[in-house]
């Protein structure tokens, strides 16, 4: 038996670029990963085929072949060869649909955890590549820490992190965004101009100036999401007079983050977000996973 954790992500920048013939869009992201976090516990037994099990605490992640961490057992034990019993239990605490990359994180945890059941077989390089079969963020969040991500997720380019003393505060709305309304809510705005890109926050970042990092956060979703979202409107301003120094959705939502320079003006958003949003966490960031 082994435990992973599976930690959420959120997107310091987010730019929404071309899109492609396979309908994923190239884009220009920074992410970075939390301690909000699933944890996963993995068995593994030799078997005459691939057989996976899933259970899970919430009753609404799907136990079967359409869950990303049946996808992600799946295709590891095709990759290295092996027939095998998977039994994967997921304890979920990061919120499903969401913009923190949940079901990433859990997939990218059962790869971990596979490749260390199988005595590390593959290289991190492997391992990514199975991930992004599985879906765009698997393979940063295989990786975790900070990254400034190219394509569609998978080219990574090493950046600084936030520090581990930063605190965060995520917030949920009731009102749920899906991704794929998102991204075509942006494709129809004709002649959309895009942001001057990732390179002031990479180097606020390479700083560690957090003032400069929350001046330079910026997500494109929030120009489609937020004038049709009055919760995550809501839980931004709440957020923005308690006197986060930075406020942003993360994804296409509906989870929206603050970071706080102060243990107490945190606190008071988290009272004051009480009755707003659907689940209100504290966390900071992940650099070592």
């Amino acid at each position: 038996m082994i435990k992973e954790k599976a930690y959420a992500k959120v997107n310091l920048y987010l730019e929404v670029l071309d899109k492609l013939p396979s309908g994923y869009h190239n884009i220009d992201t920074v992410m970075q990963t939390v301690t909000l976090c699933d944890e996963v516990t993995l068995n593994c037994e030799k078997g005459e085929s691939i057989e996976i099990v899933i259970t899970c605490d919430n009753g609404e992640v799907p136990c079967d072949s359409r869950n990303t961490a049946y996808k992600a057992a799946e295709l590891f034990l095709e990759e290295i060869k092996e027939n095998a019993r998977v039994e994967i239990d997921i304890e979920k605490k990061i919120p499903m649909c969401a913009g923190l990359g949940g079901g990433s994180a859990d997939a990218a945890a059962v790869l971990r955890g596979l490749n260390k059941m199988y005595g590390n077989r593959l290289t991190l390089e492997e391992l990514c590549d199975i991930g992004l079969r599985v879906g765009a963020d698997v393979p940063f969040c295989i990786k975790g820490g900070a990254t400034l991500c190219g394509g569609i997720g998978e080219i990574f380019t090493p950046c600084a992190s936030l520090s581990d003393d930063c605190l965060i505060l995520i917030a949920i709305g009731k009102q749920g965004s899906p991704t794929p309304q998102a991204y075509q809510r942006l494709d129809n705005i004709k002649n959309r101009s895009r942001h001057i890109g990732s390179g002031k926050i990479t180097e606020a970042l390479e700083n560690g100036d957090i003032r400069a990092i929350c001046a330079n956060m910026y997500n494109a979703f929030e120009k489609v999401v937020l004038p049709i979202n009055s919760e995550c409107s809501r839980i931004r301003r709440i957020m923005s007079v308690s006197g986060a120094l930075g406020v942003l959705m993360s994804g296409s939502g509906a989870a929206v983050f603050g970071i706080f320079s102060d243990k107490g003006r945190l606190e008071g958003a988290k009272s004051a977000l009480s009755g707003v949003a659907v689940g209100v966490f504290e966390a900071k960031s992940v650099n070592d996973i």
